[in-house]
């Protein structure tokens, strides 16, 4: 390897036949014409072999005052000390896109150049690129899921608002876990947080940006959050407290919410784009946000009476963080001793559909599960709950 010795070589990336770096080099150089101030536009000129591009940075020099030579202005006015400060932070962008290049072993054209300087992702700082890429998938995933992943950035940034890529190694995937599990996240969700992280490194690496780490050594454990579920007691015990005359107001809207959802297993993603509009002949006619399916379905008599009795719950918006806290406070004041969050009423309405004699073939076409396994799950739940009721036997005194 031949390290070249002229500033603007030192970093360069293009590599000939012969594994030779061939400079690519760079200069500060103003216009020929000078406008009625005195001053002449700066441009960025970068060169390599026939390749000739000058790009217009938007900046104006007396060129009294500026040394062609060393690129900078000679004089101590408070206009030129900024101006040269400026012109050092484009040399340190500079610096930095010809190094990422060279550590990536990419070659580095002109117009690769300047794509990177105009609209280059971060390459140095990991955070900075998850956040410029955040940015981009906002346009592509779901809103949702664009919220969700927002989250666990903001998360990783109070772990480590910088991480260079040259130190992501395994070390801090662990440390970012262990991060998680001091603040008394559930496992579920510590794993959903990784899967999002690994995706935006994989982003990276597709990306061609070099770092110490494999990527699929990663591994993610199960997603799936609890499978709580209410039983007939406990949800005849939120029902009735619904329809009373003593529910504190601000439980209404969300725990109409959750009711729906513990009588139709709906998501919380299509409860909440539900408007009044879709309720059609006594059914919710919508397209899942998950699935991009159609769905039809037909609203039994205690989804009726909640949609009748609270009819705002289709007007009003709430975030999911929002119904989640007020869940967890309405069932302690309830005497509810389980983990409830919204995603527990879709456990508890197909629990409940199966314990009253439904079909599972049936349950998967209104859960909209495209795999049959998917439903089993709450087979196996009942098959769980009954294996432990016949230990009831037990309590018998036959001796």
């Amino acid at each position: 390897m031949r390290i070249l010795n002229t500033k603007t070589d030192i970093f360069d990336t293009q590599i000939s036949t012969k594994k030779l770096f061939v400079p690519m080099k760079h200069k500060f150089t103003l216009r020929n014409y000078i406008n009625k101030e005195g001053e002449a536009l700066l441009y960025l000129k970068v060169n390599h072999k026939n390749e000739l591009e000058r790009i217009p940075l938007g900046l104006y020099a007396n060129p009294k005052n500026w040394n062609q030579d060393k690129s900078r202005m000679t004089d101590n006015s408070q206009k030129s000390q900024d101006l040269n400060l400026i012109l050092e932070n484009i040399e340190s962008k500079i610096t930095a896109i010809k190094t990422t290049y060279r550590l990536s072993e990419r070659f580095l054209t002109v117009e690769n150049f300047v794509y990177e300087f105009h609209h280059g992702i971060p390459r140095i700082d990991f955070v900075a690129f998850w956040s410029s890429q955040l940015d981009l998938q906002k346009e592509i995933v779901h809103k949702n899921t664009h919220k969700k992943e927002k989250s666990v950035l903001k998360k990783f940034r109070e772990f480590k608002p910088r991480v260079m890529f040259t130190d992501l190694d395994f070390d801090v995937i662990l440390k970012f876990k262990a991060f998680m599990i001091k603040r008394k996240m559930l496992a579920t969700s510590i794993n959903s947080n990784l899967k999002v992280l690994k995706k935006y490194l994989k982003i990276a690496e597709e990306a061609g940006i070099k770092m110490p780490l494999n990527i699929r050594a990663i591994k993610i454990g199960s997603t799936n959050g609890n499978r709580n579920y209410l039983n007939e007691e406990e949800l005849k015990k939120l029902n009735r407290y619904f329809h009373s005359e003593f529910i504190n107001e601000t439980y209404r809207i969300p725990l109409a919410l959750f009711l729906t959802s513990c009588f139709t297993g709906l998501r919380i993603s299509d409860m909440q784009q539900i408007e009044l509009k879709n309720i059609v002949d006594g059914a919710l006619k919508f397209t899942s946000i998950k699935t991009k399916k159609n769905q039809n379905v037909k609203l039994n008599k205690y989804a009726l009476q909640i949609l009748e009795a609270c009819p705002e719950m289709l007007v009003t918006k709430f975030t999911d963080q929002y119904i989640n806290r007020i869940l967890k406070d309405i069932c302690k004041d309830r005497n509810i001793n389980k983990i409830v969050t919204f995603h527990v009423a879709r456990h508890t309405f197909a629990t409940n559909y199966l314990k009253q004699g439904g079909k599972v073939e049936v349950l998967q076409k209104i859960l909209a599960h495209s795999n049959i396994k998917e439903t089993m799950i709450y087979v196996t739940i009942l098959q769980e709950d009954q294996d432990k009721e016949i230990q009831f036997m037990d309590n018998m005194n036959l001796d």
